[in-house]
């Protein structure tokens, strides 16, 4: 009796699951345009980052999207979007290399008004890690290693950089979610992990998140430039 109502518990979780995944399928990308919509961000269509500033990106490398919106939020000029890697349709034995090719990222970008100094933060709890890691010393912050352990920050200039991370932004980038900032000098890129659901709620907390810094930066950099 127990091993017939086990079967159709299972019969009934798969068709859950593929319910589940259906709704996610016809809805959001529903929600998403809607959200945008009600914003008056403009579609630009899809783009592989090929062009000024953002082809010199370390976080948009490899990466394509099939919808940019931008617009004004906050009275900042942003743009967000979904990445996907180019690669992934791409068949490979590797389970690594196909699990990592087949994630999906919130891209949002912020247009600064005071130029900033280049830098990448990525973490370092995620299995691309090592690929940049390794690649040259990390920006060190002695105040607080329990940021530098979790967070792998490169920039020419360390000593500007670790005066520009303020606590509000460690906190920001050391969060639950494995998250990235990047500066090209003109604009600042947020990029988090986005899931199957995710639409307008969440779009706007990354939105939100990103101009949060973006002004936080533009103090520490005023601040910076009366001292100098």
């Amino acid at each position: 009796m127990f091993e017939q109502f086990a079967e159709y518990f299972w019969i009934a979780l798969f068709a859950a699951l593929v319910l589940y995944g259906l709704g996610n399928a016809i809805q959001v990308p529903f929600l998403v345009k809607k959200f945008y919509r009600k914003k008056d961000f403009e579609d630009h269509g899809k783009s592989t980052f090929d062009e000024a500033p953002l082809v010199n990106s370390k976080l948009l490398k490899g990466f394509q999207t099939p919808n940019v919106y931008s617009g004004s939020y906050r009275n900042h000029r942003v743009s967000q979007f979904a990445a996907y890697s180019v690669n992934r349709r791409k068949l490979t034995m590797n389970k690594a290399i196909r699990k990592n090719n087949q994630l999906s990222y919130t891209i949002s970008i912020v247009h600064l008004e005071t130029r900033c100094p280049v830098f990448c933060a990525r973490p370092t709890r995620v299995t691309e890690s090592p690929s940049y890691i390794f690649e040259e010393q990390g920006v060190l912050f002695p105040d607080d290693e329990g940021f530098v352990n979790k967070v792998h920050v490169m920039a020419e200039d360390h000593a500007a950089v670790r005066k520009l991370f303020t606590i509000f932004i460690r906190e920001r980038l050391n969060a639950i979610d494995p998250v990235s900032l990047e500066s090209l000098g003109t604009v600042l890129i947020y990029k988090s992990p986005r899931l199957p659901h995710d639409a307008g709620t969440t779009l706007e907390k990354d939105l939100t998140i990103l101009i949060d810094i973006a002004e936080n930066i533009a103090i520490t950099t005023s601040a910076s430039d009366v001292k100098s």
